[in-house]
């Protein structure tokens, strides 16, 4: 492994030397190594005190290597060191690969610098009914309640107060509205019956067609006491009112 990490083809003789003496060393056989590195290494006979001189020379030399040549291999083994357990996909069903990841606290906002949004949208449309909150300065795992605002012609179409628990990343509240409804009724006032209507707020009202009244002309549909008219935006539930007139002479002529 050692030989491959340096670029070497294949394995030196003198990395496999090093890695001999470390495991000859790691078992307690210094005396054996030493013995070794002369026996085989010196072609000749040292007397004392040179001989104790190399001896101590080549324990320091077999020392320092033994733990160059261990702290290579570990090296080796953390520079290629896969980033994540290889995982076979068979059978059926659902497969799952999680990845986890521990924050490096240098990237971590500090205290009370966490934020959370705030929208209110339509249901089904996602359309923007007001303009979204942003509320800062919270602090992480704070405890946060957020009250539904009132908007004209709408109603809310869930809870009308949400609580969350402020976490690290996006932390967000939507309130859901429905466009509110009204009733459009008519009173023939005598003449035959009209089908009401029910029409969102700030549509119209279609105008329906004219009621009959024996003996009577419909003069159109009164709101109150004035006329009412049908391009008028509807907020509210109404009640339109038929108008007639007695049949004159004239009108028969």
């Amino acid at each position: 492994a050692v030989s491959r990490w340096i670029g070497l083809e294949k394995p030196s003789v003198f990395l496999l030397t090093l890695l001999y003496f470390n495991a000859r060393i790691s078992s307690g056989l210094m005396v054996q190594s030493l013995y070794f590195i002369v026996e085989r290494s010196v072609p000749y006979r040292l007397e004392p005190p040179e001989a104790v001189f190399l001896l101590a020379a080549l324990l320091v030399v077999l020392f320092l290597l033994s733990h160059a040549s261990m702290l290579a291999v570990m090296l080796y083994v953390f520079h290629h060191a896969e980033p994540s357990d290889a995982l076979t996909i068979s059978g059926t069903g659902s497969n799952i690969i999680k990845l986890y990841y521990l924050s490096d606290p240098g990237d971590e906002p500090g205290p009370d610098t966490w934020q959370y949004t705030v929208k209110y949208l339509e249901q089904h449309t996602n359309h923007e009914l007001h303009a979204e909150k942003v509320v800062s300065g919270k602090a992480l795992h704070e405890t946060v309640t957020e009250e539904a605002v009132s908007i004209a012609g709408y109603n809310t179409a869930g809870p009308a107060s949400v609580t969350i628990t402020i976490e690290a990343g996006d932390n967000e509240i939507v309130f859901y509205y429905t466009v509110r409804q009204y009733a459009v009724s008519f009173n023939a006032n005598g003449g035959s019956a009209v089908v009401g209507q029910t029409v969102n707020h700030g549509g119209t009202a279609a105008r329906p067609a004219n009621p009959t009244r024996s003996g009577y002309i419909f003069i159109g549909w009164n709101l109150g006491t004035a006329a009412y008219n049908f391009d008028s935006p509807v907020t509210r539930d109404i009640t339109l009112i038929a108008q007639w007139r007695s049949v004159s002479a004239s009108d028969k002529m």
